[in-house]
């Protein structure tokens, strides 16, 4: 799975970008320009959307697991797993790796990963690249072959040297991202943010004309302009008096602010901005309508129709590239979910009492699982209430009660 193909001939035809990225696309019906970089840099909702969702994959421990007789088991001695739970590459962390795709996904549509291999055919390093400078195109065998600059260097790589995670996809291959859905209303939030801005600059006045009692030139007109914003304009001038002589007159153009509902108009662009990203309006800090079972109900859809679904990805297109065929046998990557129950005591004793009491887990497992030491040989052990009991040995429990001998039947 895992081995180079030498490519000799390549299609020169490449598929459109994702965002099918010209200067005219990115402008949106208010005039406000929209790409990936300045909605996360710019528009504070965005920004908030995708670091919630970063924020809930990149804490999620990535692990080897090894596949045995009994169940699974965590191998620390395969290559892979110092890449993916130590040091993914040079520069980055697990959680800053995992924050990274998500980031990429929900942003461009797509994250890509250069899989390094070392002269043994070893994966020595996973590297993400920026999904703006990623090109898709398909080689005469119909392949798909993904091209970029590195380094400075235009690289060529196949299937087999990238790891790639798509968003929503039209063709089954190349995402879609949410951003791109959410650009007009991303446009009309930093449209309200600018206007806002200059209206508070300019000490919350309105427009208006400045009537003259007779004809100025334009220079006249210029330094009156000038001298009237130095005046009264300005955050610190506002609600100062004019004072108005020479038969200078003010006519304002009064369009009050409240009825261009500004708040409301947030609101719903924050909401349909929040509705695209999937992510629970409560999570951006906005909690009307929110009761306690609302929220918690919000909170279980987003883990089991958000989260899920990221992690399913991520772990499919992973066990896929990573292992070769005869790995993938025994090999396999998995998120551990137990993190999500770390910020709640009262859900993690619950479940550890559950699964403590049902023969599940022992006692020191429970203990890893909280990072405490364990309490010895005993705690290895597990532990069921006598309560329980099989289907077939309900009759020689009866027997037993009544004083009978099990095999008091079978002898006669």
């Amino acid at each position: 799975m895992i081995f180079r193909n030498f490519l000799n001939q390549i299609s020169t035809e490449q598929d459109e970008r994702m965002w099918n990225d010209t200067p005219d696309s990115r402008i949106t019906s208010s005039g406000e320009k929209i790409d990936a970089e300045s909605a996360f840099s710019n528009i504070g909702t965005i920004f908030e959307c995708v670091v919630i969702r970063a924020n809930s994959i990149s804490k999620l421990p990535l692990q080897l697991y090894k596949a045995t007789k009994t169940g699974k088991s965590r191998d620390k001695s395969h290559n892979l797993w110092y890449l993916l739970e130590k040091r993914p590459n040079k520069w980055q962390t697990p959680s800053q790796f995992k924050s990274y795709i998500e980031v990429s996904r929900l942003l461009w549509g797509n994250a890509y990963i250069e899989m390094v291999f070392d002269r043994y055919g070893n994966i020595v390093s996973l590297e993400p690249l920026n999904p703006a400078d990623v090109y898709h195109f398909k080689n005469e065998k119909g392949n798909y072959m993904y091209s970029f600059y590195k380094n400075g260097v235009y690289k060529i790589l196949s299937e087999d040297e990238i790891i790639h995670i798509p968003y929503v996809s039209l063709d089954g291959k190349i995402g879609k991202a949410p951003l791109e859905v959410a650009r007009e209303n991303a446009g009309n939030l930093q449209a309200i943010t600018k206007f806002e801005g200059g209206f508070y600059k300019n000490g919350a006045m309105t427009t208006g004309i400045l009537e003259a009692p007779s004809i100025l030139n334009p220079e006249a007109k210029s330094k009156i302009k000038a001298e009237w914003s130095k005046l009264y304009g300005g955050v610190n001038n506002a609600g100062s008096i004019a004072v108005l002589d020479a038969g200078f007159k003010y006519n304002p153009i009064t369009i009050p602010i409240k009825d261009i509902e500004f708040i409301s108009s947030r609101k719903m662009n924050k909401s349909e901005i929040a509705t695209i990203f999937d992510v629970p309006l409560y999570m951006l800090n906005d909690f009307d309508g929110a009761k306690f079972n609302n929220v918690e109900q919000q909170n279980l859809r987003f883990l089991n129709d958000v989260l899920q679904p990221t992690i399913t990805l991520i772990e499919e297109e992973f066990n896929y590239k990573i292992f070769t065929v005869s790995e993938s046998k025994k090999y396999y990557v998995k998120f551990n979910l137990n993190s999500m129950l770390r910020a709640d005591s009262k859900t993690r004793a619950e479940y550890y009492r559950e699964m403590i009491g049902t023969g599940v887990m022992s006692i020191n497992k429970a203990l890893e699982l909280e990072d405490m030491d364990s309490i010895g040989e005993m705690g290895d052990k597990h532990f069921m209430s006598l309560n329980y009991t099989t289907l077939d040995t309900i009759e020689d429990h009866q027997r037993i009660l009544k004083g009978g001998d099990i095999d008091e039947e079978d002898e006669g």
